[in-house]
């Protein structure tokens, strides 16, 4: 079946390049549209309450205030732990939700209980907020601090730059930094185009000493593309943005392109060396690869389903790591057919330019 499907793509090589071209402009409009967040967030879902309440000590402030407040927090729907902590003067009672809950409904829960809270609590208690003026580098600083649901950190700074150098003027002697995820999404960023070009130089020189040939080296860096364009679909679609784990996806599905792409042009030299013609070294190198490109596409995928499906601690980070593995891997058997393609249309090539240079 697979040596008639092989041959079936050999003879329509008109609608395999179209098709082909298709799934690649498929993959640059979905890397184009996707969001970039250089670290999701990992931090529980979480509502922290601090109550001041000045000259009491830890015991009176576990007891008048702590206590009531814990009491009133374990009743609401969907929290796995409450913690607090009294020291002189404050309390603060840490409440704990699961991580697939909207933040704002746990914060509305929250305040709803602390107001029953607040009748078995001392009055003339308050939260904390006394003024702090900070400095960093000799200068005074002034923070302000906002938590991003919904979108990617990156689109959102973009945005509100634009609308803080629209409406806020700054008096002369003042200046506006962005720091928290989205400078270390910077950071992120500059390091990997620093990295990713070296690592393709790496692997184009390891790749040429192993074939001692530039063609066999550029047909099979040729199939590294091929493999991304299932990645950022299937990115794009999960709803996932650019982040630090996809990327680390990215450079999986990477490695397992060029390994496949390896095998692939070696065992066909191989066959060309044992006699076959290059056609039908072709033929038989795609028919043989395939099988196997099929099983192990499958399996892989279906090993990483747990962690696609996981909602626990840590999901965001597996999740976009296993959907971009996953994606690449879908898209395997695509490039056992287009890949020889591409290598008989670069050897027949040289080889016409060989007999040309002859004939002259």
């Amino acid at each position: 079946m697979t040596d008639n499907l092989i041959a079936f793509f050999y003879r329509e090589r008109l609608l395999v390049a179209v098709v082909s071209m298709l799934i690649v402009a498929g993959g640059i409009l979905a890397l184009r549209r996707l969001n970039v967040d250089a670290f999701p967030d990992v931090t529980p879902v979480q509502v922290e309450i601090d109550t001041e309440a000045q000259g009491l000590a830890p015991e009176e402030i576990e007891r008048q205030i702590t206590f009531p407040i814990e009491n009133e927090m374990n009743g609401i729907s969907g929290v796995t732990r409450v913690e607090s902590l009294s020291k002189f003067g404050l309390s603060v009672v840490v409440v704990y939700f699961n991580d697939d809950t909207d933040i704002y409904f746990a914060r509305q829960q929250v305040f709803e209980r602390l107001s029953s809270a607040k009748d078995h609590i001392p009055s003339g208690f308050q939260s904390s907020g006394d003024s702090v003026v900070s400095r960093e580098n000799s200068l005074r600083r002034a923070v302000v601090m906002c938590n991003v649901k919904g979108r990617d950190i990156g689109s959102f700074v973009h945005d509100a730059q634009q609308a803080v150098a629209l409406q806020v003027k700054t008096p002369p002697g003042y200046f506006v930094t962005w720091g928290g995820q989205f400078e270390n999404e910077q950071q992120a960023v500059r390091r990997l185009l620093i990295a990713i070009p070296i690592a393709l130089l790496l692997v184009f020189v390891l790749i040429y000493s192993c074939f001692n040939s530039l063609r066999n080296t550029l047909t099979i860096i040729f199939n590294i593309p091929i493999a991304l364009v299932g990645s950022t679909t299937f990115l794009l679609i999960s709803g996932f943005p650019l982040s630090v784990p996809a990327i680390v996806g990215f450079i999986a599905v990477f490695g397992i392109a060029v390994q496949n792409g390896m095998v692939m042009v070696s065992f066909i030299n191989k066959l060309r060396s044992r006699g076959y013609d290059l056609h039908e070294a072709v033929i038989t190198g795609a028919s043989l690869r395939l099988r196997a490109e099929l099983l192990s596409a499958l399996i892989g995928s279906i090993s990483l389903i747990p962690f696609i499906i996981s909602s626990g601690t840590g999901a965001e980070i597996e999740k976009p790591l296993a959907i971009v593995v996953v994606g690449g891997l879908v898209t395997r058997p695509i490039k056992i057919v287009i890949l020889p393609m591409v290598y008989e249309w670069v050897e027949r090539g040289a080889t016409r330019r060989a007999k040309a240079a002859l004939e002259t």
